[in-house]
């Protein structure tokens, strides 16, 4: 048998170790399979967590298939084998994959470091259900608490602390910026008829302390409701585009420029503008946009695309599709559908 077929057979059918927790996935392709529902917005692919021995229990938890390690909350920089081999350095199948040295540099890695990433432990029972959920910010986990950093909350706001703080939230002191204690989501723009709950189910359906509250029902409906609200997105008789979706808050974890995220950042950074540009500071601020400080230059809080040179006939949500049409606020506000159009207008436009 060639090398080469050695490590085919080696990549895809992993050794069986005798006691394994989860031995239905000892074959790597049966761990990615169970990703099938894995949110797309997570930096970690399916492949990544396959490699590494996990496969997916869903709602953000990934478990090792022969320590049963079961992990949760991942972060942008969180890499999975480093993860496995910090939270179970004794996983008999990872010390095979990967050797003493690695499992040694990594564990003198994290107790030298001031920054340990945010991955948690979650406790279950025989079948998978969540014993017990480990928070971000532990001094919040009661209402009471929570409600008390709402001291400096904007008055009059159309949103009520207590209601916010039974949903989680505690206030981050900044405009109407909210943060879940326990999955660390912010949101803010709210407006009246903004619930809560429901925000936190919309923009964090991952959260484990949300499902605790409000069970999977509660939060699959409010996904499906959203999903059907941006679906039916059709485009106006006017322009042939969709009218704009509302401004919300987004995982600002994800985002490339965090200070961004916000509208409001967006158009404070068009300060030094070229006068003859002013008018269009809302809608580039509205498409994602900020100013880079640099002549005309102008860049997406979330993806980070440039553009240089900014062109005032140009609308701005048509130029964020065009240039970066996989940025994923972009297709969380406007739609698949829109950055289609978008990218079929202007194949047209230029093969003519």
């Amino acid at each position: 048998m060639s090398i080469l077929s050695l490590c085919v057979r080696k990549a895809l059918v992993d050794p069986k170790p005798a006691t394994s927790s989860y031995p239905q996935y000892c074959n790597r392709r049966n761990r990615v399979l169970s990703f099938a529902s894995w949110p797309p917005l997570y930096h970690q692919q399916p492949d990544a967590f396959a490699e590494a021995g996990f496969f997916s229990l869903g709602i953000d938890r990934v478990a090792c298939f022969h320590c049963g390690k079961t992990l949760v909350n991942w972060v942008v920089e969180a890499q999975p084998w480093k993860e496995h081999a910090r939270h179970s350095p004794s996983c008999r199948w990872l010390l095979e994959q990967k050797g003493k040295d690695f499992i040694d540099q990594v564990t003198k890695e994290y107790s030298s470091s001031e920054d340990i990433l945010d991955i948690k432990t979650v406790l279950l029972d025989g079948s998978g259900n969540i014993l017990d959920v480990f928070e971000k910010y532990p001094n919040y986990c009661s209402e009471s608490a929570r409600r008390a950093t709402f001291k400096t909350w904007p008055i009059p706001h159309p949103q009520r602390p207590l209601d916010l703080a039974q949903a989680g939230f505690i206030s981050r002191g900044i405009e109407d910026h909210v943060e879940c204690f326990y999955c660390g989501v912010i949101l803010g723009n709210w407006e009246p008829q903004y619930d809560p709950w429901q925000e936190h189910a919309r923009h964090s359906p991952r959260c484990l302390w949300l499902l605790k509250q409000k069970g999977q029902c509660f939060i699959d409906d409010v996904t499906k409701k959203y999903d059907s609200l941006q679906n039916s997105h059709m485009p106006t008789k006017k322009d042939g585009h969709h009218k704009p979706s509302r401004e919300s808050a987004y995982l600002i974890i994800f985002a490339k420029y965090t200070k961004y995220c916000f509208k409001g950042s967006r158009r404070e950074s068009f300060s030094n503008w070229p006068v003859d540009h002013r008018q269009r500071i809302g809608t580039l601020a509205q498409a994602g946009f900020f100013s880079s400080g640099v002549g005309e230059q102008v860049k997406c809080f979330y993806c980070g695309e440039t553009i240089v040179y900014w062109d005032p006939r140009k609308e701005p949500w048509e130029e964020h599709a065009q240039y970066s049409p996989t940025c994923k606020w972009l297709l969380h506000e406007k739609g698949q559908h829109f950055v289609d159009e978008v990218r079929k207008k202007y194949v047209s436009h230029y093969s003519n």
